[in-house]
Formats: structure tokens, C-alpha cells, sequence
């Protein structure tokens, strides 16, 4: 069995490379975030074998995905989402064009494009989920 460095010396070694005068500023989350990562819940989710949740849902469901969205990628998860939810009649999977993971209206879905982005919510987005939500109340 290989030996691993303890969270401790995992957080000492990471804050070594913050310069000296943040160190100070980022030192609790960095230990926070090591702690949860050492964790044994952590390792156990991440080695256990994931279970289709979503596929036992009949509630209604909507899942959206942006196509400029860099942290989910549309292109992989929707298909999968989809699948999960085929026996659902109100799951429904919809990917956004032009739309980033913050379902803003975006050029490239780069995170350091978000700050220059003045709207809120893309309309388009905002215009499914009321016309997906109305579809359903009109339906009962």
C-alpha cells in the first residue's frame, strides 16, 4: 500500500505556493477544502458506484444546459440526462444555444467573460422555463 501525505501536510504544501502576504486570506479555506477531500465521504463517493436517481423521478423535471457552458458540458451530459429521464412523460432536456453555465447570453462561455456580462439571465432561458412551467399548469 502506497502512503499518502496527510491532509496537514497536504494544506502546508499547497500554502507554500500562495505568496506570503495572501497566505493569511486563503489559509482556512485551503485547509477547509483539504479536510473535506481527505475525508473518508468523500473517497467513498468518489469510488462507489453511481446509482440512476433520476430515472425514478416522475415529478416533473426540467434540465437545462447552456452549449457555451465550460464546467458542464452540454454535449456529454445531456444525452445522459435524457436517457435518465425516458421513462418520466414530464422529464424534458433542453440545451440553450449562445448561453454559458450562469444562463447568461454569452460569446464563449469562458469564466473570465461572466464579469463583462451585463444581463442577469438570458430571456431565452427565462422564456422556456415559463412557457415549460405554463405547459404543465395547463396540462392539470
Amino acid at each position: 500500500m502506497t502512503s499518502c501525505a496527510g491532509p496537514t501536510a497536504i494544506a502546508e504544501d499547497a500554502l507554500t505556493r500562495v505568496p506570503a502576504k495572501e497566505r493569511a486570506a486563503v489559509e482556512p479555506g485551503i485547509r477547509a477544502r483539504v479536510e473535506i477531500l481527505a475525508s473518508d465521504n468523500f473517497h467513498q463517493d468518489a469510488v462507489s458506484t453511481r446509482r440512476d436517481y433520476l430515472s425514478e423521478v416522475r415529478a416533473p423535471v426540467l434540465v437545462l444546459n447552456g452549449d457555451k457552458d465550460v464546467l458542464v458540458s452540454a454535449e456529454e451530459n445531456a444525452p445522459l440526462l435524457a436517457s435518465s429521464l425516458q421513462g418520466n412523460r414530464n422529464g424534458t432536456v433542453r440545451v440553450l444555444p449562445g448561453v454559458n453555465h450562469m444562463f447568461q447570453t454569452a460569446k464563449t462561455g469562458a469564466m473570465e467573460e461572466v464579469g463583462g456580462i451585463e444581463e442577469t439571465f438570458a430571456p431565452s432561458a427565462l422564456q422556456l422555463i415559463g412557457d415549460w412551467i405554463a405547459e404543465r399548469v395547463r396540462a392539470r
